[in-house]
């Protein structure tokens, strides 16, 4: 989860120092930097989907403590898997496993698979249900849609 962000006001004027300026510039860079660092991530486990984000420097483990949190299941009994389906080690970070800001972003988050220990003390295979598709729209709306489409062109 991210912190709630810090908003800094700047009151530009003439009688600002040049030192003074300088450090309200690299206090936006930082700013910057805390904002472009969140990856956005969709954890799923069969039919449950978790919606989270995380700085792309977070472990593995601390992201299951986000889960334990979710689901009341210790980081112990849970396990991660990466896009290529290979399981994530608790000491690596996101970035390591190429989640970055870059990638994960909130209009497309990765990604990861979780299984869960089982009573017998095996994890379970991991599995992911597909979601549905819609149904195709009736002729109906097919029709008023490309109405829209004309009057709006």
């Amino acid at each position: 989860m991210t912190e709630p962000q810090e908003v800094v006001h700047v009151r530009l004027n003439h009688k600002k120092s040049s030192s003074q300026m300088t450090e309200l510039s690299s206090r936006i860079i930082e700013l910057d930097k805390t904002v472009l660092s969140d990856v956005f991530l969709m954890i799923r486990r069969k039919k449950l989907t978790i919606f989270t984000d995380a700085k792309d420097t977070t472990s593995v483990h601390e992201l299951k403590k986000i889960i334990e949190g979710i689901l009341k299941v210790n980081p112990t009994n849970q396990q991660l898997f990466n896009k290529d389906n290979f399981v994530m080690e608790d000491d690596k970070t996101l970035q390591e496993y190429g989640l970055t800001s870059a990638i994960a972003k909130a209009q497309s988050p990765a990604v990861v698979g979780l299984a869960l220990r089982q009573e017998n003390g095996d994890f379970e295979p991991l599995e992911l249900t597909p979601y549905s598709s819609p149904p195709d729209l009736p002729d109906v709306m097919k029709s008023q849609e490309s109405n829209g489409q004309e009057q709006l062109s």
